[in-house]
């Protein structure tokens, strides 16, 4: 199995609900003695796919900041390619954890998952 995307959970809608994503899927797989390949966040492979387009166009990897919700993927990624991150807190997985267990969640995210910065939200 090929899995483009290892989220295994999302939170979406108003009020919040899980959706499983497809690394769940791939999680299962795996239990039950399938051969999973992951691709995607976090892995530094699809960053650097992205940070090679941007210097395509004249943009350096300075002026890039990866904005996510979730510390696992999103920002584990960022890290490990030297990219600025900033987390969403209000909405998505980390708004989630925050509803959950409130300023705790903070406590709960791993060392190679900590962001540059922090944002409430990201909107227009």
């Amino acid at each position: 199995m090929v899995c483009f995307n290892p989220d295994k959970v999302a939170f979406e809608g108003n009020p919040l609900n899980a959706v499983i994503r497809q690394g769940a899927i791939g999680s299962l797989y795996e239990r039950k003695g399938g051969k999973v390949h992951y691709t995607g966040k976090p892995y530094p492979q699809a960053f650097q796919i992205a940070i090679d387009q941007f210097e395509k166009v004249g943009i350096r990897r300075e002026k890039i900041v990866m904005i996510g919700d979730n510390p696992e993927t999103d920002i584990r990624g960022a890290n490990q390619v030297n990219l600025a991150s900033a987390l969403i807190t209000e909405t998505g997985v980390m708004g989630f954890h925050l509803k959950e267990k409130g300023s705790l969640a903070f406590e709960m995210i791993h060392k190679s998952d900590t962001p540059s910065f922090y944002l409430k939200s990201f909107t227009a």
